[in-house]
């Protein structure tokens, strides 16, 4: 099966992977080394709207479906897996 991504899905993907790549990846393995958890991360994941990606945009979530929040985890877990975790 192929999709295509809209695009507001590819800037959605590439936004939160760039996020990813300067905020979770670098910092990972110092986190699970640790036993910590990046509770600073949290409002920056929640400023790009990846808190409630699911949730309809009138109850204060993102709204984006399916596709898009399977979109938005994978980016975020490519960063630091716990992190996607968080957002899912």
């Amino acid at each position: 099966m192929q999709v295509e991504l809209s695009e507001e899905q590819v800037l959605l993907h590439r936004t939160v992977r760039e996020f990813a790549a300067t905020e979770l990846r670098p910092n990972g393995r110092r986190w699970d080394r640790e036993g910590t958890f990046p509770h600073e991360v949290v409002p920056k994941l929640a400023a790009l709207g990846l808190l409630g990606l699911s949730v309809p945009q009138a109850y204060g979530g993102a709204g984006l479906g399916a596709l898009g929040a399977a979109l938005a985890v994978e980016a975020v877990s490519w960063g630091d897996g716990s992190m996607g975790l968080t957002v899912a």
